[in-house]
């Protein structure tokens, strides 16, 4: 049984070691977090030719296979771990195979699904080919999503604009049987406060992961409250972490009031007043791995950095993961930023100009219990 955070991905042309055997800062308060070491960067400014022109989402397939969505086609871009490129594929167009605006996609056993143009969920086989397209219902606005690969299960967390408000809710999709179905109607009830201070809900950074026993992972990312929940919706555990937020650099707060102004008009209210604070972490923060940790990407880095926190399967706090890599600012981002499967991390690595490649770690196990 096996469940994944949903994002989009890229391919690589020319794949090139570029730093590589650079190991992170582990900060371990209980013998469980992993040494990561730099294995290769695909798309980094050293290397040549550049395997990707805008990268915004990467994941790891059950078959080891990463792949990775650009804004530009091929759309879809893959290669095996580490560093082998495979043929991408996801033209531009609207004839079978091809693409119109990429949104997610979910590798699955012998099939990847695709979410395009707010309409369907496109599946593609190995080669490239299209094999279904069943239609669905569009969305309202989605701001995270997670996928359970056994019965090819999607959940989708969007925001409804209501009267007096915004509402929060996770739907639950079937690949399969097109069948759709509500988890949660209302996300707010499982925190006692779930907005910035100076903002609607819409602006809230929940986020939302599948984890491997079928339980899905809810966080609120400004309160650092994240809460278990079955598969029916009930509430199971929740922990976190009393810690401060960080202030954001001016550059950042500049980025975000031109984002948060975007999505007021996609809305169809106000543009908000923006707290200075970062959240703690944002819509596609949160992953689950295969010994059923939560990673959490969080916002309280350095430009430079990268800082993931790490919690056991119960909640236990297990310490966090400072990778040397510049993250694209990822609190509105609502695909995936990185993917953890095996022993391997991947995670989108910006320059200082904003270009994005993927930079690829190694997971091995701390040296006490080496």
């Amino acid at each position: 049984m096996r469940y994944r955070i949903l994002f989009l991905a890229w391919a690589c042309v020319g794949v090139t070691a570029c730093g590589a055997d650079e190991e992170a800062v582990v900060r371990d308060s209980s013998g469980g977090v992993p040494v990561a070491v730099r294995v290769a960067d695909i798309g980094c400014e050293e290397c040549a030719p550049p395997a990707m022109l805008a990268p915004f989402s990467v994941t790891i397939g059950p078959d080891g296979v990463v792949y990775a969505l650009d804004r530009f086609e091929p759309f879809v871009r893959r290669f095996g771990l580490p560093d082998k490129p495979l043929t991408p594929f996801g033209k531009k167009g609207q004839g079978p195979g091809e693409l119109e605006q990429p949104g997610w996609i979910f590798p699955f056993d012998e099939v990847a699904a695709v979410y395009d143009n707010a309409q369907y969920f496109k599946l593609f086989d190995e080669t490239g080919s299209i094999v279904a397209a069943p239609r669905i219902a569009p969305f309202r606005v989605p701001l995270s999503a997670t996928y359970h690969e056994e019965g090819r299960i999607a959940y989708v967390m969007t925001f409804d604009p209501i009267e007096g408000g915004v509402q929060r809710r996770l739907d639950k999709w079937s690949l399969e049987t097109g069948e759709h179905g509500v988890l949660l109607m209302d996300l707010s009830v499982l925190f006692e406060t779930s907005s910035y201070p100076e903002g609607p809900a819409f602006l809230s950074p929940f986020a939302v992961a599948a984890a491997l026993d079928g339980n899905i992972a809810v966080g609120d990312g400004w309160n650092y409250d994240i809460v278990i929940v079955g598969e029916n919706g009930e509430e199971l555990r929740r922990f976190g972490r009393a810690i401060a937020r960080s202030r954001k650099s001016e550059a950042r707060i500049d980025r975000e009031r031109a984002e948060a102004a975007r999505m007021a008009s996609r809305a169809g209210v106000a543009t908000p007043a923006m707290s200075e604070e970062t959240a703690h972490f944002g819509r596609a923060a949160l992953q689950f791995d295969d010994r059923e940790r939560l990673w959490v990407r969080t916002e309280r880095g350095a430009d430079e950095d990268t800082v993931f926190d790490l919690f056991a399967a119960d909640g236990e706090y297990l310490g966090e993961v400072s990778l040397p890599v510049r993250g694209s600012d990822s609190q509105f981002q609502m695909t995936a930023p990185f993917d953890v499967r095996g022993h391997y991390l991947v995670l989108l690595n910006a320059d200082e100009t904003g270009n994005t490649g993927v930079s690829v770690w190694r997971l091995e196990a701390p040296a006490q219990a080496r």
